[in-house]
C-alpha cells in the first residue's frame, strides 16, 4: 500500500469537531491539576527547601538546573562549567545537564533557587507531556477529543512517574517526542503545510532535543532516518518530492541549529568518549518489565537514600500487556497505514529496549557501534509507549464510531465502550499512581557551608563526602551556594574513575572513604596516602572539610567521618581546625605537615566509631601523637 493512500484513512474523515487549540486548553487544565499532584509536598509545603533528595542523581539534577542561570548571569559559558571537575572543568553538552529546561527556567532560579527549580521541573514536564501528545493524538482520531485522556496515559505513565521520582529529568522529558511525531506525520502523510517550514521546524525540534537529552536525539535520529528512508521507496510522484525537500530542510536546520551542539558534545573540551556504561547490552528491560507483571517494590536499592524518594517503584517499561493486546486490536480495526507505522515502530523500540539476556533482545548487537556504547537502551520504551497510546486511542476512536453507525442508542454503547478502553489502559497509570505525590524531603546542609559557603569566591574545596562519590550531596550544596566555590570530580558518567587521569586512585580512595556501603575502607597505606596527597595539589585544594553535624539527606549512606579524619590526618601530617561543626585543614595556612610514620597502624588504633565532633577531632589528635608526626 503505497503512502498516498493515507490520505483517505479513516482519521481524515471529520465531522465538527473541536478545534486544537481548544483541545490544548483543555488538556492544560485537565493536567494541571495531577501534574501539581505528583509534587504537591513541595508546594504544599517550602518548595525552596524540600526536593526528593539532596543528594545522587537529584542533587546533579539541582546542579545542572541552577547552573545556567549562574552562567548567565555572570556572563559565563553555559556549555562550560569551571566550578566542578577542576581543573578541565565540565561540558555540560557531554553530559546529562537538561539545558532545554534550565535555561528557559532561570529566572526560577534567580528568584527562589535551584531546589525550587527542580521542584517546578517535576510538575513540568508530565504537563507539558500531556500537551503535546494531545496534539500528536488528534491527528489521528475522528473524535479529537478523546485525544485529551489518551495523552493522560503517556503524560502519567511509569515511564515518566518512574523517572521523576527519582529524579532522572532527561529521562522522562519526553514532551518533545510527539512534537516531532508531528512534523514527520506532516511529511509523510497529511502535507498541509510547505515542506520547506514544516522541515525547518523538525530541525528546531531536534535542536531542542539536544538540550533535553543527546540520548534521546541519537534514538529520535536512528527512527527518523529509518521511516525518511521508507517513505521515500514508498511514495511516488508529488508525495515522494515534498518528502525529500521536507528531509533535506529538516537536515539543514538541524545542521544550523544543533550541528554545534552536538560538535560541541561529541568533540569540545572534556567530552566523555569510549564506552560509558560497562554493562549497556544487559542494563535494558525485562519482559516482565514490559508486561508490567512485577510487583512494586518497596524500598529496595532505593530505601538506601533514608526515605528521601518515593517508597515504590513501577517499572518505568512498564507498557502492559493488557494495552498490548488493546493495541493489537485498535490496528485490526483502523487498518491504515498510520496505524502500521504506528505498530511497527512500537514493535522494533520494544525489542531494542530489551536487555542482551533477555529473548529477543538485540541490542547486544548493536552496543559495540559508535555513540550507541554510551546510549542506555532501555529508554527506547518510551517510543512504545507512545505506539502504544496511539494505537489504543484508534481502538476507542473507531469503537465509537461504530456505535454512532448504529444509532443514538449506539452512540452510548460507543461511548462505553471507548470508556472501558480507556481505563484499561489505564492500569500502568493507576501503579505510578502510587508514587503520587512524590516523597520529598527538607533539604540540609553542613553547618560549615551554610556559613561559609558564599564566601568561598575562587577557592577550591574538597568534600567529604565528595561530589563525585554516588553520594553527591556536595553538588546540591555548591548550587545552594551559587556556584562560589570549586570541587573535583562531578557525578554520574562525568564522575567515572577514568575521568580523573593520573588522579584515578586517589579519586577512588576518597569516594571509598566517603561511602559507607562500598565495603572495606581503603587502608591508609603509603601509596594511598601519597596519592590523595599528589591529588589534592594537583587540583588545587585550599580546604578539605569533613562535616561533623547530621544535617543532610543521606547521613546513613556516609561512612562515619572518624575514618575520613584519620585518613586525612595521616596523609597531611597535621591536626585540622575545628569550625562550624566540622574539621577543617587549609592547605594555604600551614595545613601541610610530612606524612605521619607509621600510618596505617596509628590510624587504625585511634580510629573510633562515635559520630561526634570531639571524637573525630580526638581521632586527629591520636594519629599525629602516635605517629610522631612533625609540621614541616
Amino acid at each position: 500500500m503505497h503512502l498516498e493512500l493515507l490520505n483517505r484513512d479513516p482519521e481524515q474523515r471529520r465531522g465538527v469537531t473541536p478545534r486544537l487549540a481548544w483541545l490544548l486548553l483543555a488538556s492544560g487544565l485537565i493536567y494541571l491539576a495531577p501534574a501539581l499532584i505528583l509534587n504537591w509536598n513541595a508546594w504544599g509545603g517550602s518548595p525552596t527547601n524540600q526536593a526528593l533528595c539532596g543528594c545522587g542523581d537529584p542533587a546533579m539534577f539541582t546542579w545542572f538546573l541552577g547552573w545556567p542561570a549562574h552562567a548567565l548571569s555572570h556572563g559565563m559559558n553555559p556549555l562550560h562549567a569551571s566550578s566542578v571537575l577542576v581543573p578541565e572543568g565540565l561540558n555540560l553538552m557531554s553530559a546529562t545537564s537538561i539545558l532545554g529546561l534550565g535555561l528557559p527556567l532561570s529566572p526560577v532560579t534567580w528568584i527562589w533557587g535551584p531546589a525550587a527549580t527542580l521542584n517546578v521541573t517535576l510538575s513540568l514536564i508530565p504537563w507539558l507531556t500531556a500537551l503535546s501528545t494531545t496534539a500528536f493524538l488528534v491527528r489521528f482520531l475522528r473524535h479529537r477529543w478523546l485525544a485529551v485522556p489518551f495523552a493522560g496515559l503517556v503524560a502519567f505513565s511509569p515511564f515518566v512517574v518512574s523517572a521523576m521520582r527519582v529524579g532522572h529529568l532527561n529521562v522522562g522529558a519526553i514532551f518533545l517526542l510527539p512534537l516531532i511525531g508531528i512534523s514527520v506525520d506532516e511529511l509523510l502523510r497529511t502535507r498541509r503545510y510547505p515542506p520547506v517550514r514544516v522541515g525547518i521546524a523538525l530541525g528546531v525540534l531536534l535542536a531542542g532535543e539536544v538540550l533535553v537529552s543527546t540520548e534521546q536525539l541519537m534514538f529520535t535520529a536512528v527512527v527518523l532516518s529509518v521511516l525518511g528512508l521508507g517513505g521515500l521507496v514508498a511514495l511516488r510522484g508529488e508525495g515522494r518530492r515534498h518528502l525529500a525537500l521536507g528531509l533535506l530542510a529538516a537536515g539543514g536546520s538541524a545542521a544550523l541549529f544543533a550541528g554545534p551542539l552536538v560538535a560541541y558534545a561529541l568533540l569540545g573540551p572534556q567530552h566523555l568518549s569510549g564506552v560509558v556504561w560497562a554493562e549497556v547490552p544487559y542494563n535494558g528491560l525485562r519482559w516482565r518489565d514490559i508486561a508490567g507483571t512485577v510487583d512494586n517494590v518497596q524500598g529496595g536499592s532505593w530505601s538506601m537514600w533514608t526515605g528521601a524518594l518515593s517508597p515504590t517503584m513501577v517499572s518505568p517499561g512498564d507498557v502492559g500487556w493488557v494495552t498490548g493486546i488493546l493495541a493489537v486490536l485498535g490496528l485490526a480495526l483502523r487498518r491504515s497505514c498510520s496505524a502500521l507505522v504506528a505498530a511497527a515502530v512500537g514493535v522494533v523500540a520494544m525489542f531494542l529496549a530489551l536487555s542482551g539476556l533477555e529473548w529477543g533482545g538485540v541490542w547486544i548487537h548493536l552496543y559495540r557501534m559508535p555513540l550507541l556504547s554510551s546510549a542506555l537502551q532501555g529508554r527506547l520504551i518510551a517510543y512504545t509507549l507512545i505506539a502504544a497510546v496511539l494505537l489504543v486511542a484508534m481502538l476507542a476512536d473507531e469503537l465509537m464510531g461504530l456505535g454512532a453507525r448504529i444509532g443514538r442508542a449506539g452512540r452510548g454503547v460507543g461511548l462505553v465502550a471507548a470508556a472501558g478502553v480507556l481505563l484499561l489502559a489505564a492500569l500502568p497509570v493507576a501503579g505510578s499512581a502510587k508514587d503520587m505525590p512524590l516523597t520529598l524531603t527538607k533539604l540540609g546542609e553542613p553547618a560549615w557551608f551554610a556559613t561559609h559557603g558564599e564566601h568561598l569566591k575562587g577557592e577550591v574545596v574538597l568534600p567529604v563526602p565528595t561530589g563525585f562519590s554516588i553520594i553527591g550531596d556536595a553538588l546540591s550544596w555548591q548550587a545552594r551556594d551559587g556556584y562560589g566555590w570549586s570541587q573535583p570530580g562531578f557525578e554520574g558518567p562525568q564522575g567515572l574513575l577514568r575521568r580523573f587521569g593520573a588522579q584515578r586512585h586517589a579519586a577512588d580512595v576518597l569516594e571509598r572513604i566517603s561511602a559507607g556501603f562500598t565495603g572495606e575502607p581503603p587502608a591508609p597505606s603509603s601509596k594511598n596516602l601519597v596519592a590523595v596527597r599528589q591529588a589534592l595539589r594537583y587540583w588545587g585544594v585550599r580546604y578539605v572539610v569533613v562535616p561533623t553535624d547530621v544535617s543532610w539527606p543521606s547521613t546513613k549512606l556516609v561512612r562515619t567521618p572518624n575514618y575520613a579524619v584519620a585518613f586525612l590526618t595521616a596523609a597531611l601530617g597535621t591536626r585540622p581546625q575545628v569550625d562550624a561543626k566540622a574539621l577543617v585543614w587549609d592547605l594555604k595556612a600551614g595545613g601541610w605537615g610530612h606524612r605521619v610514620p607509621g600510618a596505617e597502624r596509628s590510624a587504625r588504633e585511634c580510629w573510633k566509631a562515635p559520630q561526634t565532633l570531639q571524637a573525630a577531632y580526638e581521632v586527629s589528635r591520636c594519629v599525629i601523637d602516635r605517629g610522631g608526626a612533625s609540621r614541616p
